[in-house]
C-alpha cells in the first residue's frame, strides 16, 4: 500500500501547466484548456514504458505535449530521462525537435533506436546486418521479401514511421564498422544517406547472389 501511495504521489507531483514556447501551432492549440488527467495518463505511460498507450494519448490529444510537470519538464524531456527510444521518438515526431535536440543528439537517437530494436527482437546489442535488414523493411525493398531469412521481426507501422522520421531528420543512417573510433556507440558510425545508399546497394546486390 505504501508503494502505491508513493507511486501515486510521484505521478501527481509531475503535473503542471507551463506551455511550450514556440510550439508547432499547425498541430497544437496551446490556448485550449487540457484536462489534467490527460497529462497524468501520459506521465504514467512514460514512467511505465507503455509504448502503445503513449502513442494513443499523443495522437488523440497532441496538445498534452505543451504542458509541463511541476518539475518543469515537458513530456519529451521526461521521455529522454526515461531512456526508452521508441517513446522518445514517438513524442519527438509531434514536435519541432530542434527545440530539444542538436543534430548530434538526433543521430544518437537513431543509433539507440536501432540498437533497441535489435535488443527487443534478437536480444543482441547490434544484430549482424541489422542496419541493412531494417532499411530494407523501411524502404519496402524487394530484398526483404525475397530473403525472409534475413528479417522476420514484425516491425509495426509506427516503428517504421519512427525510423523514417529519424532518417529524414538526421539525413543519415547508422551502420556497423569495426574501424569506427568516434562513434556514438562502440562499433557503430553514422553516415550521410547518399553514402549509406551506396553501402546498401553493395549489400543488396550480394543478397541476390547468395544462394
Amino acid at each position: 500500500m505504501a508503494s502505491r501511495r508513493k507511486a501515486s504521489s510521484l505521478l501527481f507531483s509531475l503535473l503542471g501547466t507551463r506551455q511550450l514556447p514556440g510550439a508547432d501551432t499547425r498541430s497544437f492549440h496551446p490556448r485550449c484548456p487540457l484536462p489534467m488527467n490527460d497529462l497524468q495518463a501520459l506521465v504514467r505511460a512514460i514512467l511505465h514504458t507503455n509504448v502503445p498507450q503513449v502513442r494513443a494519448i499523443i495522437q488523440a490529444t497532441p496538445e498534452v505535449l505543451l504542458r509541463t510537470t511541476s518539475n518543469h519538464q515537458y513530456p519529451i524531456e521526461l521521455a529522454k530521462d526515461k531512456g526508452h527510444k521508441a517513446i522518445e521518438t514517438a513524442i519527438a515526431r509531434q514536435l519541432d525537435v530542434t527545440q530539444f535536440y542538436s543534430g548530434k543528439e538526433l543521430q544518437r537517437l537513431l543509433v539507440d533506436y536501432l540498437a533497441e530494436v535489435s535488443e527487443h527482437y534478437f536480444c543482441a546489442g547490434w544484430r549482424d546486418s541489422l542496419e541493412f535488414e531494417v532499411w530494407a523493411v523501411v524502404q519496402q525493398d524487394s530484398v526483404a521479401s525475397a530473403n525472409p531469412r534475413f528479417w522476420n521481426a514484425p516491425l509495426d507501422p509506427e516503428q517504421l514511421a519512427d525510423l523514417t522520421f529519424l532518417a529524414n531528420k538526421t539525413g543519415c543512417w547508422a551502420t556497423w564498422s569495426d574501424a569506427a573510433v568516434d562513434s556514438p556507440q562502440a562499433g557503430v558510425r553514422v553516415v550521410p544517406l547518399p553514402h549509406w545508399e551506396a553501402i546498401y546497394r553493395t549489400w543488396q546486390d550480394a543478397q541476390f547472389l547468395t544462394p
